[in-house]
């Protein structure tokens, strides 16, 4: 969603916008002819000031964050009094598929099961975080959508680009091409669909409420 979000954000009609990233990437290819501003640092630090904010959206990075309350409380306190503040995620259905098939490689090859795919947000303890630091007007939304892969690398791929990993402390055994070969061989056995195209399942959450 990198390009997108740019431009559809360039469309509001704005006095100033700040776009915060980790990923420098952002400065050399998408940022050209855009009149952002640009911060670079780590999604659960916030450089700025109080009250500075009308409007915050976070796109696709609480899972980057490992305290998120306390994340959401330095949103609250950069909104203005009227600031309104929208995210969105995936939720707690999102690669189901790759992680049933990963129990299954992880029991035959290393005897246990690892944690390789993160741990996604439920959206209603999610909505209650946001109630409980004082957010006002909560509204939610919950789209489920299926997406189709030739096989086994794509998907990884893809996932790796998102970025959709959280720091863990937990060391995880390394994959072989063996291993990747009977993961692949899992998925299309219980996955694909007539096409032999493997589902990944996405849980989208959007949230949007308002600090007063």
């Amino acid at each position: 969603d990198l390009n997108e979000t740019i431009d559809e954000i360039s469309k509001i009609n704005y006095k100033n916008l700040i776009y915060l990233s980790q990923y420098e990437i952002f400065k050399k290819e998408f940022f050209k002819n855009k009149s952002y501003s640009i911060v670079f640092a780590d999604f659960d630090y916030l450089p700025f000031k109080k009250k500075s904010f009308d409007l915050v959206i976070c796109n696709f990075c609480t899972n980057k964050v490992l305290d998120k309350k306390n994340y959401l409380k330095k949103i609250f306190n950069i909104l203005t009094d009227d600031g309104l503040f929208l995210c969105n995620f995936f939720g707690e259905q999102t690669l189901t598929e790759l992680r049933q098939c990963f129990f299954i490689a992880d029991d035959k090859f290393l005897n246990g099961a690892f944690n390789r795919v993160p741990k996604f947000d439920l959206m209603a303890d999610f909505s209650n975080l946001l109630a409980e630091i004082g957010y006002n007007e909560i509204v939610t939304e919950k789209i489920n959508f299926d997406v189709f892969y030739k096989n086994i690398i794509g998907i990884l791929k893809d996932i790796k680009n998102m970025g959709e990993k959280i720091p863990m402390k937990e060391k995880k055994e390394k994959i072989s091409k063996t291993y990747l070969n009977f993961l692949n061989k899992i998925y299309t056995k219980e996955f694909a669909d007539q096409n032999l195209q493997l589902k990944v399942t996405l849980d989208l959450i959007s949230i949007s409420s308002w600090k007063q």
